[in-house]
């Protein structure tokens, strides 16, 4: 995968991830502008700065996905993808305060 340092699209829907291989995927593919996790169930707990940097990306797609969150999940979002413009959550489940994400701003 170190060959495609380039790649701007990955989609990983329906799988299956560990919270370390996103952190992978964020310094194997500093050019990723769209990643998809639709209907991914991502496995370990992600704290504050444990969140993958994902610099360039623009396009998130986590609907119907499944992670868990300890901390609040907007203020990483916006710390982590500082040019982020499409966030798409619908029917996600994002720990257990998935129930407070839009009151968060």
């Amino acid at each position: 995968l170190h060959n495609f340092t380039n790649l701007e699209y990955l989609t990983l829907e329906s799988s299956s991830l560990h919270i370390s291989l996103l952190q992978s995927i964020a310094s194997i593919f500093p050019s990723l502008k769209n990643l998809s996790m639709s209907f991914c169930e991502v496995n370990g707990v992600v704290r504050g700065q444990g969140f993958p940097h994902f610099k360039s990306l623009e396009h998130f797609d986590m609907r119907f996905a499944r992670i868990a969150l300890n901390t609040s999940f907007l203020q990483i979002i916006g710390e982590s993808m500082p040019s982020l413009k499409y966030l798409l959550l619908s029917y996600s489940t994002l720990g257990t305060n998935s129930s407070r994400i839009l009151h968060q701003g």
